[in-house]
């Protein structure tokens, strides 16, 4: 299973209360994140945190279109959307981070065997 660094046009995305994970549709789906599993409590494959609320895993477009974005926030307090776009850049730098971070191990390990 990979976490989608670059997600494409549908990928699933995990809010924990501590993290925040994106994944591939495809890993999604083979690790049952996807769709009500009543029988069954998912977990985020990263970290473990057990998914027991149906909206700790969604399915999103990372780029969605502006008539979309329109209707998500209309209607909404300012004070809401200003809570969502704080959400949204606190959930940007972590993956920010976390791309740096896997990007300098991974040239660490080339450079380290001599495949640079």
């Amino acid at each position: 299973m990979h976490a989608a660094l670059e997600p494409g046009e549908g990928c699933v995305l995990i809010l924990t209360d501590h993290e925040s994970h994106v994944f591939c549709l495809d890993c999604a789906n083979a690790q049952g994140l996807t769709g009500h599993r009543p029988d069954d409590a998912r977990a985020c494959p990263a970290c473990r945190t057990k998914l027991t609320n149906p909206d700790d895993a969604v399915i999103t477009n990372l780029h969605p279109t502006e008539d979309y974005k329109t209707s998500v926030l209309s209607g909404l307090s300012p004070d809401i959307v200003m809570e969502c776009a704080g959400r949204a850049l606190g959930f940007w730098t972590y993956q920010t981070a976390q791309e740096t971070f896997v990007y300098r191990r991974c040239r660490h390990i080339d450079c380290f065997f001599g495949m640079s």
